[in-house]
């Protein structure tokens, strides 16, 4: 299933989804654990500490061995954007490949 909050973003994601649920990924809470959560763009508004939340809450519905799958936007005007947030966070809380790598090692990921 697809958890998505931005209006834009579900309903891109149900052109390509069986099953999306709009609701915000800290207060989604699946029936079954699954093996694989995949977060596309969703980081890149979040100061590093509710990043850390997100990781800690993915963690609590994965099954043992389960991979958490991160994509952020680079640089600025994607798409992406203008579905779903006007900005990113910015200075130290700013999503990096290498400061969300950190972040999952820190959650208890390997990397």
């Amino acid at each position: 299933a697809g958890v998505e909050m931005s209006e834009g973003m579900l309903k891109a994601a149900r052109r390509s989804m069986e099953e999306v649920v709009q609701e915000n990924i800290l207060e989604y809470h699946p029936l079954e654990l699954v093996d694989v959560v995949v977060l596309n763009n969703v980081l890149e508004p979040y100061a590093r500490d509710v990043r850390a939340l997100i990781f800690e809450h993915c963690r609590d519905f994965l099954r043992p061995g389960g991979k958490v799958i991160v994509g952020i936007a680079l640089g600025t005007g994607s798409s992406v954007d203008s579905l779903a947030f006007p900005t990113a966070a910015a200075g130290a809380d700013a999503a990096t490949p290498e400061g969300i790598e950190d972040e999952l090692s820190l959650a208890g990921f390997e990397t």
